[in-house]
């Protein structure tokens, strides 16, 4: 029974290094859905130049639906939607920052002002996630080995 214990916190532990290995590429799948996200946008308004919640409901990607973020936008709004799935799409403060002033100054700006800032938006998420990509092989590489060695040291102790 003793063993079967020890079995099981070294498996919680390397899943746990796993799950943490997986969130880094969600991360990533987030943001790139994010930068379809304003390239649609940016779309909409110079095409259609349709109304705010009418872009933002007809916008379909894999990862937002996932992670529920299209429901968010749809039931919250854009702005909330960022507040809340901030953890998730781990941005640094500056991208995060213009993401979010982006979302609160949607529909309220010119034709002319709108694209440029959607343009501005995509050249920041593109370079957000350019780094994200370049970290993601190391980080998925720490996050699984701690998770091993993490469990592997857990259960030598408890021996």
């Amino acid at each position: 029974m003793r063993y079967l214990g020890l079995f099981l916190i070294f498996v919680c532990c390397t899943a746990g290094g796993m799950a943490l290995a997986g969130g880094v590429t969600r991360s990533l799948s987030l943001c790139e859905g994010m930068l379809a996200f304003v390239r649609h946008i940016r779309g909409r308004v110079s095409y259609y130049k349709a109304p705010v919640g009418e872009i933002c409901t007809s916008f379909q990607n894999d990862a937002f639906r996932r992670a529920g973020l299209d429901r968010l936008i749809a039931e919250r709004g854009f702005v909330r939607a960022l507040e809340q799935e901030r953890g998730a799409l781990s941005l640094d403060t500056d991208a995060y920052g213009a993401l979010r002033e982006f979302a609160g100054r949607l529909g309220s700006l010119s034709y002319q002002e709108q694209i440029a800032d959607c343009d501005f938006i995509a050249e920041t998420l593109e370079a957000a996630i350019e780094k994200k990509r370049e970290n993601i092989p190391a980080k998925r590489q720490i996050y699984s080995t701690m998770g091993l060695l993490g469990g592997a040291m857990a259960v030598l102790i408890l021996i």
